[in-house]
C-alpha cells in the first residue's frame, strides 16, 4: 500500500500537468495517442539520459580535481566549476535527449499545425521524463517518510520545473516550424515575380538553435543555484520567478494560438506590404488562401 502511495504521487503530478496544458491547447486539439507515445518516449530516455550523465559528470570533475577537492575550490572557481558541471553536464544531456525526442517524433507529423503544437509536443515528452525521474528519486529514498518528503517537494519543484523548461522550447519550436512555412510562402511569391526579396529570406534554423539553447540555460541556472555553497533564496526566488513567467507564457501562447499556415502568411505579408495589394487584386476573380500560396497550389492553377 505504501508503494502504490509513493508511485502515485510521483505520477499525479506529470500527469495533472499534461491535462493542464492539454486543455490549454485551443486551436486543435492533438491526437491523445501522439501525446501518449510522446510521454513515454519522454520516461524511456531517463535511462539512457543517465548512463549519459554517468558518462559526462565525472569528466568534468576530473578535469577540475586537477585544483584540488571541489568543496574545497577556491569561491571563484567552485561557482565556474558548478556553471560547466550544471549546464553541460546535467542541462545539455537532459534537454538534449528531449529535443531529440521531440523533433524527430514530430518534425514532419501532420497534426504539427499551430503555434501551440510545439508547446505540447515538448511537455508531454518533459513531463514523460519527469514522471519516471520522479519515481527514481521517490523509490531511492531510505524509508516512506523520505519518499514522501520528496514527492511532496518535487510535486512544487522539479515536475513544474520541467514543464518549464520544456516550454521554451516548445515555442522556439514552433517558430522554427512556423518560418519554415514563412520561407516556402516567400519563395513562392519571389518566384512567380510577385515581389521582390528583400533582405535575407525567412531562415528558421536560429529558432530551431534556441530551441535547444534556451531550455539548456533555465535548466543550467535552476541546478547551478542549487550548489551547496550558494544562498538557497536565490533558488527560491528563481523558481517563483519561473512559476510566474512560465504560467504567464503558457496562457498567453494558448491565446494567440492560430494555425501555422496563417501565422507564416501574416509574416510575410508583414515584410512584403504590397501582397495585400495582389491579394485585393485577386480576391474578385479567384480564391487565394494561405494554404494554397503557401505549398504552390495557388500558383499551379
Amino acid at each position: 500500500m505504501k508503494s502504490l502511495i509513493l508511485f502515485l504521487m510521483a505520477v499525479i503530478p506529470a500527469v495533472a500537468l499534461c491535462i493542464y496544458i492539454y486543455r490549454k491547447d485551443r486551436t486543435e486539439k492533438e491526437p491523445v495517442s501522439l501525446l501518449l507515445k510522446l510521454f513515454l518516449l519522454g520516461a524511456m530516455i531517463t535511462v539512457p539520459t543517465s548512463i549519459i550523465e554517468g558518462i559526462t559528470q565525472p569528466v568534468i570533475s576530473r578535469i577540475f580535481s586537477v585544483y584540488g577537492e571541489v568543496s574545497s575550490l577556491p569561491f571563484s572557481l567552485y561557482i565556474f566549476y558548478q556553471f560547466i558541471y550544471n549546464t553541460f553536464g546535467i542541462a545539455l544531456v537532459e534537454e538534449g535527449m528531449k529535443w531529440f525526442v521531440v523533433t524527430k517524433t514530430t518534425k514532419r507529423n501532420g497534426n504539427f499545425n499551430s503555434l501551440f503544437d510545439g508547446v505540447i509536443y515538448s511537455v508531454f515528452v518533459s513531463l514523460g521524463f519527469a514522471a519516471l525521474e520522479n519515481i527514481m528519486y521517490v523509490f531511492n529514498s531510505d524509508s516512506f517518510a523520505d519518499g514522501f518528503s520528496v514527492a511532496i517537494a518535487r510535486f512544487f519543484t522539479s515536475v513544474p520545473g520541467h514543464m518549464f523548461f520544456s516550454v521554451a522550447m516548445g515555442y522556439c519550436y514552433s517558430m522554427w516550424h512556423i518560418y519554415e512555412l514563412a520561407r516556402q510562402c516567400e519563395a513562392a511569391y519571389v518566384s512567380n515575380g510577385i515581389v521582390r526579396l528583400k533582405g535575407l529570406p525567412f531562415d528558421g534554423e536560429k529558432w530551431l538553435r534556441r530551441s535547444i539553447v534556451y531550455p539548456t540555460v533555465i535548466h543550467g541556472i535552476w541546478d547551478f543555484l542549487c550548489s551547496e555553497r550558494l544562498p538557497s533564496f536565490w533558488l527560491y526566488i528563481f523558481i517563483v520567478l519561473l512559476y510566474v513567467v512560465g504560467f504567464y507564457r503558457i496562457s498567453r501562447l494558448s491565446k494567440a494560438d492560430n494555425y501555422d499556415r496563417s501565422i507564416a502568411l501574416g509574416l510575410t505579408v508583414k515584410k512584403y506590404p504590397e501582397i495585400r495589394e495582389f491579394f485585393a487584386a485577386r480576391a474578385a476573380q479567384q480564391t487565394v488562401t494561405p494554404r494554397s500560396v503557401i505549398t504552390g497550389e495557388y500558383f499551379e492553377k
